[in-house]
């Protein structure tokens, strides 16, 4: 198996036609690992890029973030409980480096010289605000909306996609504002914004398919529900939302135990992470 150095995944299938459907989730989740492996986690400072980084480093990846500020920085670490991180040595800051800039993306791609890629997690791109009816936008409303929400998407893959190993992976992580008509009108822009990155996804996916050699496979989790960072879930202030920790060991058990490949994943509640 190309996993082999990573996880047993002829085991861990062969395992899941005995027991119990939560034995057999257990049996595999104990053998996920992605140590020797290094994973870019394009908009780690998010909530759910922050998630996917403490998720990551905890099941032993080298984990790349590429940040634009030290705010940025600060607001990863405070989530991650920097403190506690016993393998801090893991995760790889590249500093003041805004991919979605032409000047961003040289400096990842110098910082990243030779190395090889093996897993990328896309969930970078800015929040658009609601504004006016949609019947009142302008055209410099729908272009900032796709050069925030969309444009560091696109880049981000161009910038990468050389760096790629062998039989990596490209997750991007998308939204259900993408999917369904906008509560009102007003969000018009953050809608076509995420159907934008949609898009992206798709076009990656065939993409990977006209290079067979390299084996990419690229998938797309579309999360349909709140998501807290993992303090506010702790204090009761996140009004029903999961946790980006939980999001985050999702994402990284994802990339370490599927092999799936053009996938778009609905994810709507918990029982789904469970799944994955």
């Amino acid at each position: 198996s190309r996993f082999s150095d990573s996880l047993n995944i002829s085991s861990c299938k062969q395992k899941t036609r005995f027991g119990t459907h939560f034995q057999n989730l257990l049996a595999c989740r104990d053998m996920a690992s992605l140590a020797n492996k290094t994973v870019v986690v394009l908009g780690a400072s998010g909530q759910v890029g922050s998630g996917a980084v403490y998720g990551l480093v905890n099941l032993g990846a080298t984990v790349i973030a590429p940040l634009r500020s030290e705010k940025a920085e600060a607001t990863l670490k405070a989530d991650i409980e920097w403190d506690t991180i016993a393998n801090k040595a893991n995760l790889k800051i590249v500093p003041h480096c805004d991919v979605g800039t032409t000047a961003g993306l040289s400096k990842l791609k110098e910082f990243l010289g030779a190395t090889k890629v093996d897993h990328v997690i896309s969930t970078i791109g800015g929040w658009y605000e609601p504004g006016p009816a949609f019947h009142d936008l302008s055209v410099d409303n729908f272009s900032h909306a796709i050069t925030n929400q969309a444009q560091p998407h696109y880049t981000g893959y161009l910038a990468l996609f050389p760096h790629l190993a062998p039989h990596a992976s490209y997750t991007f992580i998308l939204g259900m504002l993408g999917e369904i008509i906008p509560f009102k009108s007003s969000w018009a822009m953050i809608s076509i914004g995420a159907s934008t990155v949609y898009g992206i996804a798709r076009s990656a996916m065939a993409d990977a398919r006209e290079v067979p050699d390299l084996d990419l496979r690229v998938n797309a989790l579309n999360i349909g529900h709140m998501v807290r960072r993992h303090a506010e879930v702790e204090s009761g202030q996140a009004g029903g939302a999961l946790s980006n920790r939980l999001i985050g060991e999702g994402i990284a058990r994802f990339v370490a135990t599927s092999d799936k490949k053009e996938q778009i994943i609905p994810l709507k509640q918990k029982s789904d992470w469970d799944a994955l």
